[in-house]
């Protein structure tokens, strides 16, 4: 944490605000999320710098692998103005765009299916948020669930992709609606605080999830959380320190994700969960 002197207004008014920073004791600067990162040096993932585990890979991270950010592609496709460009260099990422938001294939999969929803314009993370936005996240929500709805009924079976293949078969049963609601109500939607992008990213992920390292304390926020502090505060609010400490004795959201999965994967999968 570091406290610095600013100015405020034109009446010379000095007052303290304090700035959250990572310190690197190795190199004794600290460094700010929105210009620096933590880059894998395994599998080459962006992480943010709290981070002390790849969200991809899981590989050990340490203040050796901070590097200075470039333009990421989350945020590059989001403020992309044309949407003719969009379509030539990102068609195989972007499947759904209009002037409010953008989908595409998350960078960084999490799960079998991993979409990123991204407002377009700037928006760096969720605390850019405001109650006037709650109809706009909503849609991009709705638009999610569609875009899952297409590809997985659309999508060739490859040769091995067992998953895919008895998704399709349990929403191809009958009561086909039924069974779609059901395997929508256990999509995971979320966001990370702070972002391992410089633009504010929404998860949208259909288990099975293959890893959990997003969803650890205290750096994932689920939708509802993000919802319902916009319509009660207008704005989203951090974990409290005592919060975060009742996370870290008992991650009920991190446990309702791992729930979550297991019930995609003995349902529908037709898999007994790993314990």
């Amino acid at each position: 944490m570091l406290f610095r002197w600013l100015r405020k207004g034109d009446n010379s008014i000095f007052y303290i605000r304090r700035n959250f920073l990572h310190h690197s004791p190795n190199s004794g600067r600290y460094f700010t999320n929105r210009l620096y990162m933590k880059k894998c040096s395994s599998c080459t993932s962006w992480n943010h710098l709290s981070a002390i585990h790849c969200s991809k890979c899981s590989h050990k991270l340490t203040d050796d692998d901070i590097r200075l950010r470039t333009i990421d592609p989350i945020y590059e496709i989001s403020n992309v103005q044309k949407s003719s460009i969009v379509k030539e260099q990102y068609s195989s990422k972007v499947l759904y765009r209009c002037f409010d938001f953008t989908i595409m294939y998350h960078p960084q999969p999490s799960g079998l299916i991993h979409l990123s929803a991204t407002p377009n314009g700037t928006f760096y993370d969720i605390k850019n948020f405001r109650r006037a936005h709650i109809p706009l996240i909503s849609k991009m929500k709705q638009t999610c669930i569609n875009v899952f709805k297409e590809i997985i009924t659309e999508t060739p079976v490859s040769e091995g992709d067992t998953h895919l293949s008895r998704i399709k078969s349990f929403i191809k049963d009958d009561n086909k609606e039924k069974h779609w609601n059901f395997v929508s109500s256990l999509l995971i939607f979320g966001f990370n605080y702070p972002s391992n992008f410089v633009h504010v990213v929404m998860h949208a992920i259909l288990p099975p999830i293959h890893t959990f390292n997003m969803f650890k304390c205290p750096y994932y926020y689920p939708l509802e959380t993000v919802l319902a502090d916009l319509e009660s505060y207008g704005r989203v609010h951090s974990f409290t320190p005592a919060f975060m400490r009742k996370l870290n004795e008992n991650d009920t959201i991190f446990k309702d994700i791992v729930t979550t999965n297991d019930t995609f994967k003995k349902t529908i999968l037709g898999e007994e969960p790993q314990e």
